[in-house]
């Protein structure tokens, strides 16, 4: 018999109020002292199912750049989040919408998942406005 893993967990901790924005869309905030500062803001009417589901329909991805931590990426309404592991034991994780550097193979996956979601248009424009593809 195999053992499954445990299910993943949303935790918001201490990041609530850092990644909470203040309208119904997913935004990256640029901090206007420190411009390479960059916050991903959840919309603030998302549910805890819904974030409950998107770290279920999450792709794993093995970043050895970070000592081999774990990232999770989910596509939402065309905006790509990241979730980062929060306690290793309990299996919990912190989502956001996500800007920065993305793999090109992880790309690839939430392409087709953002096309499975009938959101493909937004998901473009999230990509251009806030994405940079990898090798």
């Amino acid at each position: 018999m195999l053992d499954s893993a445990p299910q993943r967990r949303y935790d918001s901790g201490v990041y609530a109020a850092k990644h909470r924005g203040r309208s119904d869309q997913a935004e990256i905030w640029q901090n206007p002292n420190r411009p390479h500062e960059k916050i991903g803001k959840c919309p603030n009417n998302m549910t805890e199912a819904q974030r409950q589901t998107l770290l279920n329909e999450a792709i794993e991805y093995l970043n050895h750049r970070a000592s081999g931590k774990i990232i999770l990426y989910v596509v939402h309404n065309g905006v790509i989040y990241a979730g980062r592991i929060t306690n290793k034991e309990q299996n919990t994780f912190h989502g956001y919408p996500y800007c920065g550097n993305l793999p090109k193979n992880i790309y690839t996956k939430l392409k087709a998942m953002a096309e499975r979601k009938d959101c493909s248009e937004g998901f473009i424009e999230w990509v251009q406005n806030h994405i940079s593809i990898s090798g």
